[in-house]
């Protein structure tokens, strides 16, 4: 573990550097410098950002369980996501739609409309959301018992590592 330990120390200590050089820079007045400088930091923040998924997925994939614990570390998970696309809101929106109005789903809908106003204000918070995305939030469907793959066209998605440290 030393080995690993100075490798990321030398790679702090390198940060670091890196920081200081564009203070130093700007300080000085080279501020053309200083973007060239961060501009290749950028870069390669980028593709350590891809390396990071990379090394994710291949010890993910070498991971004996979904959940082992680290001594020294803490518990290590395995997350695996889904990518959707292409949702069927014909058929998804009624459906949400009815679970909100007759939540105990005895077939009966509020009698006040107010009541209803309100039911629907807090489905579009909780399921459709204002955001970009042309999908719903799926913890919220998952809450009204709708799998959210019977809706969309699913995929495997990123796999990702989940480190819970240890408290020191």
């Amino acid at each position: 573990m030393t080995d690993l330990s100075d490798l990321m120390r030398d790679l702090a200590t390198r940060l670091d550097d890196i920081e200081d050089r564009i203070a130093d820079l700007c300080e000085a007045g080279d501020v053309l410098l200083a973007i060239e400088l961060f501009a290749e930091y950028d870069g390669l923040r980028t593709a350590m950002g891809r390396r990071t998924d990379d090394l994710a997925r291949t010890i993910a994939d070498a991971m004996p369980d979904r959940r082992i614990e680290v001594p020294g570390v803490g518990v290590v998970e395995r997350r695996t996501g889904k990518e959707r696309r292409a949702w069927d809101w014909p058929a998804l929106l009624p459906l949400v739609t009815r679970r909100y109005l007759d939540p105990e789903q005895t077939g009966e809908f509020p009698t006040d409309p107010m009541v209803a106003v309100d039911r629907m204000r807090q489905m579009v918070e909780d399921v459709i959301g204002v955001t970009p995305s042309k999908g719903p939030k799926i913890t919220p469907l998952r809450g009204l018992d709708i799998d959210p793959d019977e809706f969309s066209e699913s995929k495997p998605g990123r796999v990702s590592l989940q480190i819970t440290r240890n408290e020191a």
